[in-house]
């Protein structure tokens, strides 16, 4: 730290409060750490980049180039930092509290006073750099296409330099592929991000997000020296870049905000958006590992602990929504709010069985976009939490339906049916609507959508102020709400970037078109952990090993539901693995990434994570290999020794780092979901467990009633494991009722959760050894209920066609009976002092009619979009016992507000003494 340290310190002593400099005055600063030493001077009315220099072999990246700095048309000419007309108004350097420094470089030319800043940071190659732009005069002038980056490198014979590119994240095969050319001089390569998607027929020149065509990044790399330089850049509107290669076998790069034509006022000034550039040597995978380290450092301050890294699960989300049905818009409505919030209800058991963290709520569930009225998300968070889980809601805050209350309000504030975030009013309004939604939601994580930038007719300027006010609400809703989150999607991934990714606790980076790919090539951007694929394309009742281990390369959302016991178990696994790779430093902060060498099969089949350190690492195949492969493992230290060991195998052998990268890992027959694990022996399924946990403390179980429903809530005190503990077990009377593989706490209400009943909790480690059960003790003494269970006769008469089932998973001793025909019944008679009726809800329920005692007491709706079992729908309590006589009648009607059958269930009648 000392160089740069020294450098800004010299530039302060001798810059500030002076008077701005002559246009020959000389002047230079040093952009400095042990990585990169990069100078900027100031001489003869011009500012230019003097050197750049590798800091990690001395080598210079420029080699007597002096490019420009920045460059933008102001009034009709074209205006660069090297025109040898500017004066150097002042230089200022302040240190940020992540440790970086910024460096701002004020000039002056006529009217244009141009501020150029920087910011450098400790440990790292990467500088970042943006201008300013601001009319001083007293008149209006036109500004257009403000250039934000500007280099000019000779990194050796033009013969040996690949430009690597990548396409973007719109939701087409071929998204986040890398691909590399050569360059010739004369032969200027240009992108413009309204390009077509490449290589996709039918897709035309035109409007599109930031990283829709084109990810945010380049690289320029000398084969021969083996050393390169990368780029990026944050900008969701219009951008350009092009790349000229000299006959002096030099090459200038430059990005520029693409469409801008303004005029702008006197006083008025034009930030651009934020580049970087960085160095690496050997290979693209240093590269990114220098890019992701800067953002685990430099870029990590907006990532919540509490939602990261977090598995998602939606659940059918589709159902009680609009999305599937004729004429549907993008801005839906009519969301069924009564089964938005009963979903959670079976997601919550779902989760805590699988060991999922967020439910994720998407598209579909307000009244009207704008308006955003929907189901009591409060009362379903403070559900979730219970279950140490959060909350994710889906809303595009920023679109709207043109009959909701905002639109009708201001329709100037509208560019089609998007608020227009150039407008700073709209800006103040979408931060009070995300303020509103935290009083009204309690903790959640935002997660938005659509298209936050939108022309002005054929015009592209307002996307800059766009993009920024984007940028400005995110901000201003994690600084005001510190418990909160926020997952960027921008349809699938059309807006990408490393602010976004700093914002965001993940980015959902394609909406599944990126294939098995994954993030293969986009992890050279995007933190491994804070990438996700969509998660409908990935639903349990499919879950299928051999292809689903494949997501540990991401932090993996899923869709849909299941009640299949080994389906359950596989997807209870897969996040047990990524849970664990978190513990040992394998998933989250810090993890580097490597893309191994292979033989025998598709090198994007095969991901290997890191711990920082290099001394843990696993290999993720995403398939399985037809035939013998060899996997060389990179980044490893070469004389530490290294246990190799796997998930389906019981093989294992030490080997030392420079014998695995030299020599290889040999796998003739692969099986199904097979993953390499290297220094990670108690790795989920490892047969090295030998001892078993400790029990949990503080058994507890009490009654309870959550979002309507009543049962019984057993609570405790984690158990411990000398390495991992994966789930625990509960029983109930000495029969294990369920598992639960997130937080210390579950909710039994199904008809036989009863406060008299004998519970218990076990811990369950990684290697399946379980402790002994702990028995749950309550605050007070109860009595047993008694339970009339459908699939005995006793005390329950029918009449009319009833259809018994058995061996259904979910239900209440696997046994559910029900009837669609109108006035059919069912009968009970009981002595106590209340019932409570227990059902299946589902989207092909209907009304049925309660009589307590000859008198029509209630009608109770049992329609939910989404199956949910095990539910105490209707229940009465009497001040005293006695004798009572119940009857429950088949309405023959719909219910709900999209319902389409008439059936009514029951799972058994619980009966209090």
């Amino acid at each position: 730290m000392k160089p740069i340290f020294l450098a800004l310190f010299l530039l302060a002593t001798s810059m500030l409060g002076q008077t701005p400099s002559a246009p020959h005055s000389r002047q230079s600063w040093c952009l400095c750490t042990a990585k990169v030493r990069r100078t900027i001077a100031f001489a003869d009315g011009k500012l230019y980049s003097e050197s750049w220099i590798d800091g990690s072999n001395g080598r210079e990246l420029q080699r007597g180039l002096k490019p420009t700095e920045f460059g933008v048309t102001w009034n009709g000419q074209e205006v660069t930092s090297t025109d040898g007309k500017w004066s150097l108004h002042s230089a200022h350097k302040q240190p940020n509290a992540d440790g970086s420094w910024e460096l701002d470089l004020t000039l002056t030319h006529g009217t244009l006073e141009v501020t150029k800043s920087y910011v450098v940071y400790p440990e790292r190659s990467i500088i970042r750099e943006w201008a300013t732009y601001k009319n001083t005069g007293p008149a209006a002038v036109d500004i257009s296409d403000p250039q934000f980056l500007n280099i000019g490198t000779r990194l050796g014979d033009l013969g040996s330099i690949d430009l690597d590119w990548m396409t973007g994240g719109e939701n087409r095969p071929g998204s986040w592929m890398l691909k590399t050319e050569s360059l010739h001089p004369g032969l200027d390569r240009n992108f413009d991000s309204y390009d077509p998607f490449p290589g996709a027929t039918g897709s035309k020149f035109g409007f599109r997000m930031g990283s829709a065509s084109y990810a945010p990044w380049f690289a320029l790399f000398d084969r021969g020296r083996q050393e390169g330089i990368v780029v990026g850049f944050d900008y969701f509107g219009r951008w350009a870049s092009s790349f000229r290669p000299n006959a002096d076998q030099s090459i200038s790069m430059q990005l520029k905000v693409a469409g801008y034509h303004q005029s702008l006022a006197p006083g008025a000034s034009v930030t651009t958006p934020k580049a970087f550039t960085g160095i690496f040597r050997n290979d693209l995978d240093n590269a990114g590992n220098e890019v992701l380290d800067w953002q685990y450092q430099y870029l990590w301050d907006y990532t919540r602990a509490d939602w990261f890294p977090a598995i998602r699960m939606a659940g059918w989300w589709w159902k009680g929504t609009s999305w599937k049905d004729p004429g549907n818009t993008w801005v839906g409505g009519n969301g069924d709010a009564a089964s938005a919030f009963r979903k959670v209800f079976r997601m919550s058991d779902l989760m805590s069985e699988v060991g999922a963290d967020v439910y994720h709520r998407d598209w579909g569930w307000w009244d009207r976009a704008g308006d955003w009225g929907g189901p009591d998300f409060r009362t379903m968070g403070e559900y979730l939490r219970k279950h140490d889980m959060g909350q994710l809601i889906y809303a595009f805050i920023y679109t709207v339906d043109k009959r909701s209350k905002v639109a009708q309000e201001h329709p100037d504030w509208l560019l089609g049916s998007t608020l227009d975030m150039s407008n700073p009013a709209v800006v103040r309004y979408l931060e009070g609507q995300l303020d509103e939604f935290a009083d009204r939601f309690g903790p959640f994580e935002w997660r938005n959508d659509s298209t936050p930038t939108a022309q002005h007719g054929t015009d592209d300027t307002p996307l800059l102020g766009q993009d920024q006010g984007l940028r400005t609400i995110l901000k201003t809703f994690l600084d005001r709400h510190p418990g909160y989150a926020f997952q960027g999607v921008n349809d699938g991934g059309k807006n990408a970037g490393y602010d976004y990714a700093r914002y965001a606790s993940s980015i959902s980076f394609s909406d599944g078109a990126v294939g098995i790919l994954r993030n293969y090539w986009a992890s050279l951007i995007l933190p491994p952990d804070k990438s996700s694929d969509i998660g409908d394309n990935w639903q349990p009742e499919q879950y299928d090993k051999a292809l689903w281990r494949g997501l540990l390369t991401i932090n993996f959302d899923m869709a849909g539901d299941t009640w299949n016991p080994s389906k359950l178990e596989g997807v209870r696994g897969l996040i047990d693995i990524y849970h664990y790779l978190e513990h040992v430093g394998l998933v989250g902060q810090w993890v580097h990434v490597y893309r191994p060498a292979i033989q025998g099969d598709d090198p994007a089949m095969y991901f290997e994570r890191l711990s920082r350190d290099g001394n843990r690492g696993i290999i993720i195949l995403k398939h399985v290999a037809a035939s013998p492969v060899v996997v060389w493992p990179k980044g490893l230290n070469p004389a530490d020794k290294y246990l190799v060991s796997y998930q389906e195998s019981n093989q294992s052998e030490s080997r030392t780092g420079a014998d695995l990268m030299k020599s290889g890992i040999t796998i003739n027959h692969q099986a199904a979901g097979e993953l390499v694990y290297l220094n990670v022996p108690f790795h989920p399924g490892s047969g090295l467990y030998r001892a078993k946990p400790t029990s949990p403390a503080d058994v507890r179980k009490a009654s309870a009633s959550n979002m309507g429903y009543p049962g019984v809530e057993i609570r405790w005190s984690p158990a411990h494991d000398e390495q991992w503990i994966s789930y625990y077990e509960v029983a109930r009377d000495g029969i294990v009722i369920d598992k639960v593989a997130k937080g210390a706490y579950f909710f039994d209400h199904s008809a036989g959760a009863d406060l008299g009943a004998q519970y218990a909790v076990r811990a369950v480690n990684g290697g399946g050894l379980a402790s002994p059960f702990a028995e749950a003790t309550g605050s007070v003494a109860a009595t047993r209920a008694v339970v009339l269970d459908d699939a005995s006769p006793a005390g329950l008469s029918f009449t009319g066609d009833w259809k018994h089932e058995a061996n259904l998973q979910p239900a209440y001793a696997g046994t559910l009976t029900s009837s669609s025909e109108k006035d059919a019944t069912m009968e009970f008679k009981f002595d106590g002092t209340g019932f409570t009726w227990f059902t299946r809800l589902c989207g092909e329920c209907g009304e049925a009619e309660v009589n307590i005692d000859g008198q029509d007491v209630a009608n109770v709706d049992t329609y939910s979009a989404d199956d949910i079992f095990g539910v105490g729908i209707y229940g009465k309590s009497f001040a005293t016992a006695g004798a009572h006589q119940v009857k429950i009648t088949v309405l023959g009607k719909h219910a709900g507000p999209r319902g389409v059958g008439t059936r009514i269930y029951l799972d058994g009648i619980r009966i209090t003494k």
